[in-house]
């Protein structure tokens, strides 16, 4: 298995905009999106469409199945600026997410819309806020424990080498006022 963070930044109000703005543009967006990027029989696409509706209204079941992951992620994808660096793709390990441990930050702030959770599914979302980005996250980054990778596989310097593009990312979108939405997906 692999695991990588996706992160996409926007000014925190456009997250999650009003109803009509999220029903119209915004879903149009995400479905686009979907088409492009699902790859995947026509009744997956529908499945896809449904959770994609369903996430737009905010009505998510309390535990959600993959569908709704996807439907989420779709709506991040096809509205906002996506950031994938490279130290944060194609890890082999959960256990070097742990490391760099920066991914627990995201589970500070509440996020400005309800998200996908599963019990089953190991995917999650996890949310940065502006005021946490311009106040807080040097600190909180300076304060991590040392990189102590456990194996071979995964030197002391990319784990420190993921963090220095977390904070670089991170001084940008402090100087643009954004905040930050990460999504962590296993594959």
């Amino acid at each position: 298995m692999l695991y990588s963070i996706t992160f996409f930044a926007a000014n925190e109000e456009d997250f999650w905009p009003d109803a009509k703005k999220r029903k119209g543009i915004c879903y149009q967006k995400a479905v686009k999106y979907l088409k492009k990027n699902l790859g995947a029989p026509k009744e997956n696409f529908a499945t896809a469409q449904v959770a994609l509706e369903q996430f737009v209204e905010g009505k998510l079941p309390r535990t959600c199945g993959p569908e709704m992951f996807d439907a989420a992620f779709a709506y991040l994808a096809g509205n906002f600026e996506m950031i994938t660096p490279g130290a944060f793709q194609d890890i082999n390990s959960i256990l070097h997410i742990d490391e760099i441990a920066v991914w627990p930050l995201f589970h500070r702030d509440k996020p400005p819309f309800k998200l996908p959770r599963s019990k089953q599914n190991v995917n999650e979302f996890g949310f940065l806020s502006r005021r946490t980005i311009e106040e807080k996250i040097a600190d909180l980054v300076s304060n991590l424990p040392d990189c102590k990778p456990p194996g071979v596989a995964f030197a002391r310097n990319e784990c420190q080498q993921a963090r220095n593009q977390f904070m670089e990312m991170c001084t940008s979108l402090k100087l643009d006022g954004l905040a930050l939405m990460g999504y962590l997906s296993i594959w």
